[in-house]
């Protein structure tokens, strides 16, 4: 019997109708996405390739797309350059779903308009692909008859899964339930819907219903540019932040980077474009990229495009937390989690040209530093290295994870909350900063040494006060506070002006701190308190000396102003109630004249001048608030008001050793001071168990006319 032929949907034949109602309940077929494109998918696309897909031409979307059927995982998200073959991992999926595992599909696209435009080139495109004397394609066998199973927005198809062409819309995302989505160039696409907040949590949530059968895909070059110029990684494959976009999905999942072996040496790492050397004396641009190499960073072996292929073959993708030794062993499992995110950088694309990409970058830091224009740049970091774009800065700014790649391990523990802080072999003395603020103290311990070398010794607040109550009883729980408290200034002489550090050659001599100063201004009444705890110190009736070893210190702006000066602020107020009198020394310190010292000092890497070194311990907090204020025309800004503890204290150092008592910068260092000897000489150094040196006892008052008596 033969039915009516027909367009509108109505089947031909009998046979036609048994078979699709077979498909519909097709057993899925056991194959993988990588499998199925490898079996099935064909490509033509003249000029660039026609043929079968080869797995083997991009072997870093193979992991991917295995992970679109993983039920350990409910999200795959892939970050990657222009020309990686990213955006095909969706055809293949759609391909598979079609032919093994049918379920319906949503893919968002940026506007209903590329869409539509997307629907009739690229999908055409896959959808019209077949080898040659094959008269349809997978696709087209599978295609539901009929116009209206084939519409710009909309495919049908014999088994009854639909596929839809969807855009960030809050129509497209509210009301709708489907087990696999996919968002194509996500980050180019409208990240806040309707006032509603970006669209992949919306997308990922029409799928929720099917619960480990559900799937989302989404996939983009990244296009939100680094929003924290000071980060740094607290793990080893985070990715810097970000407002929005594929990056910022990257960062809540597992975290994959695609990693080569070394041919040399065997060891692994990452491939990026900052690996990239080249010849900046070959000529013009075009020039100086054809000499790029990527030399390895394990033993410097020069890597050259023509390896990528081999080497891409030999790839793996490694999770957040995991190592690939040189025997080939993957060590570590990696976070188990929902999102299986990867992220591939540019040199590793197989589309992409070592030497285009070097040259390009060239063209646009050229544009750049001819017209202060960043678009070109923005677009090479973006399409061609793969990575976020990060403004550039100027040259006297730094970035914390140079400043941390220098940390030395001098045996001052491990961590910041471990630490054991202890004089590395080079300082010579011990000057000591303090920030005051509303509830604390913060207190930096600063080493110095010959050539001036700074080092960073110690750092840690002062939190917990010793006030009494009427009953003489400490009062525990009490946060100090230096604005209406003068007695909480007291903590500064045990926990400041007399603390010592063990020596790290384990004698356990301790040095004690030479000079030491804190900031005088701050909210109301700090001031005061800081004047009258100076007084204090002066005035202490067991005679210790310690307002010689303790500064106050302000800063300083006037641009016609010396690095430091000593002034005794006083006021038209007198009386008790006087804050300043005349007779409090103040160390104006100027804060750009010596930033500027600082940055300089903070750039000089190599030994023989002066430079900082830091410890394995310090904190990322201590290097990004070092990093917290950029050099303008104005001078030192914040202009993020980013915390900068660590900077002023680091200044305040400084200033503190122009003081007539230091005058570090004019020390001959084959000839120092007593207390800035070596240590066997240092009067600073005490052996275990002495007294500390700077602790005076009162003043002895001789009697010269007994002791001639006695002489006599």
């Amino acid at each position: 019997m033969t039915l009516k032929k027909s367009t509108e949907g109505r089947w031909r034949s009998i046979e036609r109708m048994v078979l699709a109602a077979a498909s519909m309940i097709r057993p899925s077929a056991r194959m993988t996405v990588a499998e199925w494109a490898a079996k099935n998918r064909y490509l033509n696309t003249p000029g660039a390739y026609v043929g079968p897909w080869l797995n083997e031409t991009t072997p870093y979307l193979v992991e991917p797309m295995e992970m679109l059927t993983s039920t350990s995982h409910t999200v795959v998200a892939l970050c990657g350059p222009a020309r990686s073959g990213k955006s095909d991992i969706f055809f293949n999926w759609l391909g598979h779903t079609v032919d093994c595992d049918p379920a319906d599909m949503r893919i968002y696209l940026q506007t209903r308009f590329w869409a539509e435009q997307w629907s009739n080139d690229d999908l055409e495109k896959a959808f019209n692909a077949r080898p040659p004397g094959q008269k349809q394609s997978v696709f087209q066998k599978n295609l539901l008859p009929g116009k209206h199973s084939n519409t710009l927005t909309r495919k049908r198809f014999l088994s009854g899964m639909r596929l839809n062409l969807s855009w960030p819309a809050i129509t497209e995302l509210s009301g709708k339930t489907f087990p696999r989505g996919a968002a194509n160039d996500y980050d180019h696409m409208e990240q806040n819907v309707n006032g509603m907040g970006p669209a992949f949590p919306m997308i990922k949530k029409r799928s929720t219903t099917f619960k480990r059968n559900a799937m989302t895909f989404v996939e983009s070059t990244p296009a939100f540019p680094v929003t924290d110029l000071n980060f740094i990684q607290s793990s080893p494959h985070q990715a810097p932040p970000v407002s929005e976009g594929i990056l910022k999905i990257y960062n809540t999942g597992d975290r994959r980077r695609w990693y080569w072996r070394c041919p040399e040496c065997q060891e692994s790492f990452e491939p990026s474009f900052d690996l990239f050397s080249f010849d900046m004396s070959a000529g013009t641009n075009a020039q100086i990229g054809q000499t790029v190499t990527m030399p390895c960073p394990c033993c410097g072996f020069k890597i050259t495009e023509d390896m990528r292929y081999q080497l891409n073959l030999g790839g793996k993708w490694l999770k957040d937390g995991q190592t690939w030794d040189r025997f080939g062993v993957v060590h570590g499992e990696g976070e188990k989690n929902e999102i299986a995110s990867f992220w591939l950088k540019g040199p590793a694309a197989f589309a992409q040209s070592w030497p285009g990409m070097v040259t390009e970058f060239l063209n646009a830091m050229a544009e750049y530093e001819n017209s202060g224009n960043v678009g070109d740049l923005k677009t090479n970091f973006e399409l061609s290295q793969g990575e976020p774009f990060k403004m550039p800065r100027e040259e006297i700014a730094r970035l914390p994870e140079t400043l941390k790649s220098r940390a030395e391990n001098w045996g001052s523990g491990e961590t910041f909350e471990t630490k054991d802080p202890t004089v590395p072999e080079w300082v010579r003395f011990l000057v000591a900063t303090v920030d005051v603020q509303a509830r604390s103290f913060v207190v930096q311990v600063t080493g110095i040494g010959p050539d001036n070398e700074m080092t960073l010794v110690d750092m840690f607040k002062i939190r917990k006060s010793d006030r009494v109550d009427k009953n003489d009883r400490r009062q525990e729980h009490h946060q100090i506070d230096p604005a209406g408290y003068l007695e909480d200034w007291d903590l500064l002489i045990p926990e400041v002006i007399e603390r010592t550090y063990p020596l790290a050659d384990g004698s356990g001599r301790r040095m004690a701190i030479k000079i030491s100063g804190c900031d005088s201004g701050g909210k109301e009444g700090v001031t005061a308190n800081a004047y009258n705890f100076w007084r204090k110190l002066r005035d202490d009736t067991e005679g210790r000396g310690h307002h010689r070893r303790f500064h106050l210190v302000k800063g300083e702006s006037t641009k016609a102003a010396p690095r430091r000066k000593t002034e005794t602020p006083d006021s038209n107020q007198r009386g008790p109630n006087a804050i300043a009198r005349g007779d409090v020394p103040v160390q104006f310190l100027h804060s750009n004249k010596l930033k500027d010292q600082l940055s300089a000092i903070l750039n000089r890497e190599e030994p023989g001048g002066a430079r900082m070194r830091f410890p394995t311990w310090a904190p990322n907090f201590f290097y990004q608030q070092m990093c917290a204020e950029d050099r303008t025309v104005k001078g030192w800004e914040n202009k993020t008001q980013r915390r900068n503890e660590a900077f002023d204290l680091s200044y305040y150092a400084i200033g503190l050793c122009l003081h007539p008592d230091i005058k570090f910068e004019h020390i001959d260092w084959q000839k120092p001071p007593a207390w800035a000897e070596e240590w066997d000489a240092n009067i600073l150094v005490s052996s275990p168990n002495a007294k500390n040196p700077i602790i005076q006892t009162k003043r002895q008052v001789f009697d010269l006319s007994k002791i001639a008596a006695e002489m006599a």
